[in-house]
């Protein structure tokens, strides 16, 4: 059983983790369930212009595309992505798996303008493997 802030830490040693926020349980669940349900980033760079199928993909959201490079990213199932790949000439590809740190934060985003709770209550509790 561990308390930590270090999220990067929490996700190395546990296998579950609790999330408390405000003297709450929010969220308690495996570390490989809760990341699994954020986003993750992908990075492509083309020989020349990205495929104008890769824009009507569901559930992606274009963060930055300059040249033959964007950057998206991504919720559940990378198969379409990788069809729309497998006809295009790329030259790199980076798939950034979401981490613990994103998913904890998403539990805040609702209430990030709002001034963090007092005394840091909010923190990652894990179970340690």
């Amino acid at each position: 059983f561990m308390s930590s802030h270090d999220l990067a830490e929490v996700e190395r040693m546990c296998d579950r983790v609790a999330v408390v926020r405000a003297g709450r349980l929010v969220a308690q669940d495996s570390v490989a369930a809760l990341t699994r349900r954020r986003r993750r980033t992908v990075s492509i760079r083309f020989a020349g212009a990205p495929p104008i199928q890769l824009l009507e993909l569901p559930h992606m959201s274009v963060l930055d595309r300059q040249d033959g490079h964007i950057r998206i990213a991504m919720d559940g199932d990378l198969n379409p992505l990788l069809r729309v790949l497998a006809s295009s000439d790329v030259e790199d590809l980076t798939v950034e798996p979401p981490s613990l740190e994103d998913a904890f934060m998403a539990f805040y985003e609702p209430d990030r303008a709002r001034a963090p709770e007092p005394n840091g209550t909010e923190r990652a509790i894990g179970h340690a493997r």
